[in-house]
């Protein structure tokens, strides 16, 4: 994770999925699907426990499940069942397995979760065994469908040319981009190899490092010096660093990486976050609900969508269009429309903007028609 590359990816959709409210509907017979503030919308939205705000509950999910390929977080219940608290499982110290065709978490509580929250007190080296029922678990991408696979065990040797990229460039730099030299000495000069080894650290002791920049070098007793041919421009190393940050965002599902100019591109921010919506964020979006519709609704009738308005909002003059053409499709109500600019409802509020607008241009017909005159001609 000290790899930007990696470190932009993962702070981008770990911190976009915490951010994003989560709402709770419930849906009825007639079709309207109403928001409900019950305990799971609280720990959720608000307060998943006693030492977490509800960002850096998700947030620390999305990093676990991101970098480790399982998130975990312990369900909480009261005596009635109804889920009370929710206390994240440390990825690294928890294992889930099929057990009797039944899915099982085992985790060691001294050092497998955040908190002292589980329900048993155990020693050292124990396992708890948490059935799946109250376990949180979103997985990254799986092979078995039981748990997701590890990214560094799937991509390692991206992360590994990364790696020695970001090192070759720290080396250069140390180095103070002094390109590699062959110096000629004559012959007889050096009597022996120990002679030889002394002149050269010496040499390079005074010559690298950012330093020693600028020094000026000497040689003397004839002896030349020629540089190799072979320089970072050769070998491509801007092109390679540019390619490896490509890379790390095809594992991520991101189209680009700040600073890659080479991906698509697009007319607005809206548009350019619609993109991203549909191709990275969708399928977490798909995981968090389906795991919170199955394991903390307590009806069936529930469901819970992530609140994309705030990644949506383009700019004002789009938003004013956007908001003319739901008026006049007859598509949102005048308090869905004022929702959208985060305006309080209105009295009168439920009705279609352009109900009115279209009754009134019916009475105008009906009144402006003019009645048929009977013929008085001779012939009638």
């Amino acid at each position: 994770i000290g790899l930007a590359p990696v470190m932009y990816a993962v702070n981008k959709i770990s911190g976009h999925i915490a951010q994003m409210p989560i709402e709770i509907q419930k849906w009825n017979t007639d079709g309207t699907k109403p928001r409900v503030y019950n305990n799971t919308y609280k720990l959720l939205n608000k307060k998943p426990n006693e030492m977490m705000t509800a960002y850096q509950f998700r947030e620390m999910l999305m990093v676990h499940c991101l970098m480790a390929g399982n998130a975990r977080a312990y369900i909480e219940r009261n005596s009635n069942g109804t889920p009370i608290g929710l206390i994240p499982i440390l990825p690294y110290n928890c294992q889930t397995m099929l057990v009797g065709g039944q899915k099982w978490h085992l985790v060691t509580q001294d050092s497998g979760t955040t908190q002292d929250s589980l329900p048993v007190k155990l020693k050292k080296g124990e396992y708890y065994k948490i059935p799946d029922r109250d376990v949180l678990h979103v997985m990254n991408t799986a092979y078995n469908g039981i748990w997701g696979m590890h990214i560094i065990d799937i991509a390692r040797d991206v992360f590994g040319l990364t790696q020695a990229g970001q090192e070759g460039a720290a080396v250069t730099v140390a180095n103070s981009g002094r390109p590699s030299v062959i110096i000629e000495a004559p012959t007889g000069m050096f009597r022996n190899a120990k002679d030889s080894k002394e002149f050269l650290d010496g040499f390079n002791e005074a010559h690298e490092g950012i330093d020693n920049t600028g020094k000026a070098a000497m040689l003397r007793d004839g002896m030349s010096m020629s540089t190799l041919p072979v320089s970072n421009a050769d070998a491509q190393f801007l092109q390679q660093r540019n390619f490896q940050r490509e890379e790390i965002a095809l594992l991520f599902g991101l189209e680009s990486i700040m600073g890659d100019t080479s991906g698509q591109t697009y007319k607005s921010i809206s548009e350019r976050n619609t993109a991203y919506i549909n191709n990275c964020l969708s399928r977490w979006f798909a995981k968090w609900t389906q795991e919170i519709e199955s394991k903390l609704m307590p009806y069936g009738n529930l469901e819970a969508v992530f609140d994309t308005k705030k990644l949506m909002q383009g700019d004002p003059n789009s938003i004013a269009e956007y908001t003319l053409k739901l008026s006049q499709q007859g598509i949102a109500t005048i308090n869905e429309l004022r929702g959208i600019h985060d305006l309080d409802p209105i009295e009168g509020g439920e009705e279609f903007a352009h109900a009115n607008q279209g009754g009134d241009n019916n009475n105008e017909e009906e009144t402006t028609e003019e009645p048929k005159k009977e013929d008085s001609s001779d012939e009638a």
